[in-house]
Formats: C-alpha cells, sequence, structure tokens
C-alpha cells in the first residue's frame, strides 16, 4: 500500500504541475527552457545526503591528524582506524560516531596507497628532523609553516587530501559504478521514500554530496571549493552548481532529456576543476623552483601530481592510462628532483588534452 500511495502520490504531483503549465501557456512557442520550476538552489524535498558529508567530515578529521605530525609523532595504526572508521568512531579517534566510513568508498586499488603514505607520515613525524632528498621530515614553506614530506619531498597531507578527493570523491560521482555516471540512470523513479525521494532522485542526491557545496551554494568545501576557485578562468562553479540542480529537477520531472543532459556537464565540469587545478600546480612548482622554494615546490607538485592521478576517475575522462603515466612520467618519482624542464613538458601535454585550460 505505501508503493502504491508513493506512485499516485508522484503522478498526481506531475500530472498537477503539468496542468498548471499548460493552463499558464500561451501560443508564443518561442520561449525555450524545461515546462516546470527549477529552482536557483539545491532546495529540493525529500532529499539527503548525509553519508556523503559524514565521509566529507571525516576526511577533515583525517587530515587534521595528519596535520599533528608537524608537531608531534603521529602513529599510522591511528590514521588506519579513522580511514577505516573503525568502531564506527574510528578507532576513538574521530570527535564523533560516524555510520559510513572512507576505505569501502575509495578506488580499491589506491586504498594500499593511502595505507602506504599513513605509515610515511609515521615515519617522518617521528623523526622531528628537518628532511632532505632522501630522508623523511618536515621542510618549511615561505610564509614559515612546516610541511611533512617523505623521503622522495612529496608532502604527505596534499597526497592524502586531494588524492581522497579523487580516488574517493570524484570517484563515487564520475566512476564505474559513480551515482552520478551510472547508478541514478537505472533506479527506480517511482516510490518515493519520506526522507529520501525516489531511488532515482537520491542517487542524485549523493553525487551533489560528494560535490561538496551546501543546499544554498554559500560554503564550499573539497571539490566545490576548487570549482569555485576557477570560475573566474573556467565558470566550472556557477555550471556545476546549474546543472546539479537542473539535473535533480529534470529528474523529479521525469524529463530524460535534462538528466542525461546535466549528467553530461557535471561530469565535464568536475574533470575541467581537477585539470585546471593541476595545471595552476604545475605553474606554481615552476616559480617555486625559480625562486629556490623548495618547501614551496614539494607542495604545489605534491598538489598537482594528486589532482593529475584523479584525472582518471570519470568514465568520460579524456586521460587514458598511457597519458596518465606521461604526464607522471614528465614528473618524476622525487618531488626534490623536477625541473623546469619536466614541467614545461607535463604542461604541455596537459594543455593538448584539455585546450580550454586557463
Amino acid at each position: 500500500m505505501k508503493a502504491f500511495y508513493s506512485k499516485l502520490t508522484k503522478t498526481a504531483s506531475l500530472l498537477l504541475a503539468g496542468a498548471l503549465v499548460l493552463s499558464s501557456c500561451s501560443d508564443d512557442d518561442s520561449n525555450v527552457g524545461p515546462d516546470y520550476k527549477v529552482p536557483t538552489t539545491y532546495d529540493f524535498s525529500p532529499a539527503s545526503w548525509s553519508g556523503q558529508t559524514s565521509r566529507l567530515n571525516q576526511l577533515e578529521e583525517l587530515v587534521a591528524e595528519v596535520v599533528k605530525g608537524n608537531e608531534e609523532a603521529v602513529n599510522a595504526d591511528v590514521l588506519n582506524a579513522m580511514f577505516a572508521n573503525t568502531g564506527g568512531n574510528g578507532g576513538g579517534y574521530f570527535s564523533q560516531d560516524y555510520s559510513k566510513q572512507l576505505k569501502s568508498k575509495t578506488y580499491e586499488l589506491d586504498t594500499l596507497e593511502f595505507e602506504a603514505y599513513f605509515e610515511s607520515v609515521e615515519e617522518a613525524s617521528q623523526k622531528m628532523d628537518t628532511a632532505s632528498n632522501g630522508t623523511s621530515g618536515y621542510l618549511f614553506r615561505s610564509s614559515g609553516d612546516k610541511i611533512l614530506v617523505d623521503a622522495k619531498g612529496w608532502e604527505l597531507k596534499q597526497m592524502i587530501e586531494k588524492g581522497i578527493m579523487g580516488s574517493t570523491f570524484f570517484y563515487q560521482i564520475a566512476g564505474t559504478d559513480g551515482y552520478i555516471s551510472n547508478q541514478f540512470e537505472t533506479a527506480d523513479n517511482t516510490e518515493i521514500d519520506s526522507t529520501n525521494g525516489t531511488d532515482m532522485e537520491h542517487y542524485w542526491d549523493e553525487g551533489f554530496g560528494y560535490f561538496g557545496v551546501s543546499a544554498d551554494l554559500t560554503t564550499t568545501r573539497y571539490i566545490a571549493k576548487y570549482a569555485k576557485k576557477h570560475e573566474d578562468a573556467l565558470g566550472t562553479f556557477s555550471k556545476l552548481n546549474e546543472a546539479f540542480i537542473a539535473g535533480r529537477a529534470a529528474i523529479s520531472n521525469d524529463d530524460k532529456d535534462g538528466y542525461l543532459a546535466a549528467k553530461g556537464t557535471v561530469l565535464e565540469q568536475l574533470e575541467l576543476v581537477f585539470a585546471q587545478s593541476a595545471l595552476g600546480y604545475l605553474n606554481d612548482t615552476k616559480a617555486d623552483i625559480a625562486d629556490g622554494e623548495t618547501g614551496e615546490a614539494c607542495h604545489h607538485i605534491s598538489e598537482a601530481v594528486a589532482f593529475i592521478k584523479g584525472l582518471k576517475f570519470s568514465t568520460e575522462s579524456r586521460v587514458s592510462a598511457s597519458d596518465e603515466a606521461s604526464l607522471l612520467g614528465h614528473i618524476g618519482d622525487n618531488a626534490y628532483e623536477v625541473s623546469e624542464m619536466h614541467l614545461n613538458m607535463a604542461i604541455a601535454e596537459l594543455q593538448s588534452l584539455y585546450p580550454e585550460l586557463k
């Protein structure tokens, strides 16, 4: 009975909305756009993406623990417990209980890489000594802030934080079984749950949740923060907000053309966020090397590499496995040994893949 009532409720709502639209239409066919209301913020009800918010919060707490390594020893077991949310409270190290976890939603082949970074955090933080090529420890940025690096100069905070942005958040939105790239399209769109809406609506909402912007579009974290950073150059923030909102409205109104168009925009623009971020940090590294700023160079090249590694996670990615290998090959596996020539080669190849980058 509940399922029947849910279906009936949605059908009746759509019929009423259609009737209202028809009654207000004139003979003027020049109007374009959907024949239903599309809000200006992510104002939908019912809607829920609490699991995604939980994982964004967990990454903040995990990264805060990593940053402690700049001043005190950090245990890899603690980081592993937080990554897997052991016991529902990160082994007792989270500030609150969570029913979700990061590890199970992370691209499986990358989980071992993050666990290796956790070991490197422990090793570097226990030394409490200045790093150099071949020796982990800390470096100073031009601001005077410390950063924790491994023996090859990769900043561990960036490799973990930006890495999980790609391997977990972007992957869950746009990957092979991603909420926007795959799951929402084949989900039921008739039965309405009082908290989540239909399955199709809920999967789209979950994809939106990993983007990292608040429903009123005023607060940004992670991918959304970088989309906003690149708004002036590429318009990524406004395009993504508009596409997420339009797609959700289209789903609620059974507008297949509308939600497929929005899906395409979301996947394209998210990839551009990662590409533009990578390009910006490659250019920053060039400037750092010219200025003789080793700490800054290690910081920026670590971010660049993490964003490059994230490009592959969209089903529509322009970057093939060989492209990624080539880009990372130009940079090499040692942050201390990156040169302007290497960076120019990586920049040229990245721009050839994404000519719209600024």
